[in-house]
């Protein structure tokens, strides 16, 4: 058995709850090897050979336990801000800043959730670090490429999205984490995942262009335009997920989760908390 193997198992025991699950091992060379992933490299503490990393992602069955989450204490994660503690390095007391929350709460669950399980199962003497897809500059991460080099789900180039074997395209890339350990060899054999769906390409490829056309003849900046057609991408992701057939609705986000999903409006989780409480009266 690997030096990593009973950590990753436990990490996957402790995450699971909150929805959320992780993928095998991997070192951190495949990545930073990676020609796209190459200008964004991961820190490898010194090892030249194979460093430990961990994607974590979730399925639609986060939105339960998240709901739940905030329905605990919604004057503070769900109208204000938490404070968590990010370690991002052990052993290290100056490495123990306190971090205020993002404007996602769903973002804020992840990570209290992931920051919290590393502090109890990561030895304290093993360093490691966290980065999530909202970090930017020297701290970004081609997270969709690192998810497809990992072996978790398809990269489908046509659309962007990640297919996962099981859940379809309704998963979400939450963190990953580099540990100081040696991870599984470079020169193994990563087999990369396959187009669960390859049938379905010619559809989504028409359907992204069309939406294309129109996002490049919208006046709004980018990011605008596309969030006023976020039903569109929703369609997009049906698409892609076709292979699903009647298991469609154990993995597709039911509607208040889909609707945060894209507007992150959080009047779809204060609606999602209510219906909560009045179940638990």
């Amino acid at each position: 058995m690997s030096n990593y193997t009973q950590l990753v198992k436990s990490l996957a025991n402790a995450l699971s709850p909150a929805g959320l699950a992780v993928s095998q091992p991997f070192p951190v060379q495949r990545y930073n090897n990676d020609p796209a992933c190459s200008p964004y490299p991961l820190p490898t503490f010194d090892r030249s050979h194979s460093t430990l990393a961990i994607l974590v992602y979730n399925s639609k069955s986060i939105w339960e336990p998240f709901i739940a989450y905030l329905a605990q204490d919604p004057a503070s994660r769900l109208e204000g801000a938490i404070v968590h503690l990010s370690r991002i390095s052990q052993g290290c007391p100056s490495n123990l800043p306190s971090f205020k929350g993002t404007s996602n709460p769903l973002d804020d669950f992840a990570a209290k959730t992931i920051e919290s399980a590393l502090l109890n199962i990561v030895p304290s003497t093993t360093q490691y670090l966290i980065r999530y897809p909202h970090n930017t500059g020297k701290e970004f991460v081609h997270f969709q490429r690192l998810c497809h080099l990992s072996g978790t789900a398809y990269r489908n180039p046509n659309c962007f999205l990640c297919v996962h074997p099981i859940h379809g395209p309704w998963m979400a890339l939450r963190a990953v984490i580099v540990l100081d350990m040696d991870g599984p060899s470079p020169d193994e054999a990563f087999e990369e995942p396959t187009n669960p769906y390859p049938a379905g390409d010619e559809a989504v490829r028409e359907r992204c262009s069309n939406l294309q056309q129109e996002v490049d003849v919208d006046a709004a900046p980018i990011a605008v335009a596309l969030n006023r057609r976020w039903h569109e991408l929703v369609e997009i992701r049906d698409l892609v997920g076709g292979f699903l057939g009647d298991r469609v609705g154990i993995h597709r986000y039911d509607e208040l989760q889909l609707n945060y999903h894209y507007s992150k409006e959080k009047k779809y989780l204060r609606e999602a908390v209510g219906q909560l409480k009045e179940t638990q009266c």
